[in-house]
């Protein structure tokens, strides 16, 4: 977004250290994030360690997985959209300018190229995450208490949500 939105001042600000400390300030809130979570609300149950799901009421339980969803999930569609939203704008504008020259074919090639990618990755993160995040949602909230992290179910959903990050590097 940033190369796109501001060329000049990407080149110039976006560093090695940059893109490292932002790395690792990522890693580091959602270690922290996750933990504010799973250490409190573990335990176990019949003999198995539980890492996630005791709440000590349903209000928390409820909190805690409308917050979960929508730090993990809507935040992400939201940068995604508006991020990918703004970069299209000033893809158009530019290639606006540039058809004004007689230049717009390699501008309108590149315009494809990133709507195609941008719309790939944002549909396979919503297609990985969606059914971990709303198991996670229906199950603390008790909506479906029926559900649990032990099941091949889970299982099979949270692989599904760990193949994204096997997927964006083949998409970007």
């Amino acid at each position: 977004y940033l190369m796109v939105a501001h060329p000049v001042s990407y080149h110039i600000h976006v560093t090695r250290n940059h893109v490292m400390g932002g790395i690792t300030f990522m890693w580091l809130f959602t270690i922290v994030l996750i933990s504010s979570f799973v250490y409190p609300f573990s335990g176990v149950q019949d003999g198995i360690c539980i890492l996630q799901g005791f709440f000590p009421s349903v209000w928390v339980g409820w909190f805690c997985s409308v917050f979960y969803y929508t730090i993990y999930f809507f935040l992400p569609i939201g940068m995604f959209c508006i991020c990918y939203g703004h970069a299209l704008v000033i893809i158009r504008r530019r290639r606006t300018a540039v058809q004004s020259h007689g230049h717009s074919t390699v501008m309108h090639r590149n315009q494809v190229n990133l709507t195609k990618t941008m719309i790939a990755v944002s549909g396979a993160f919503i297609l990985c995450w969606a059914p971990v995040n709303t198991h996670y949602l229906l199950m603390f909230t008790e909506v479906m208490p029926h559900l649990n992290m032990t099941d091949a179910l889970y299982r099979s959903l949270a692989y599904l949500s760990f193949i994204n990050s096997c997927i964006n590097p083949i998409l970007y």
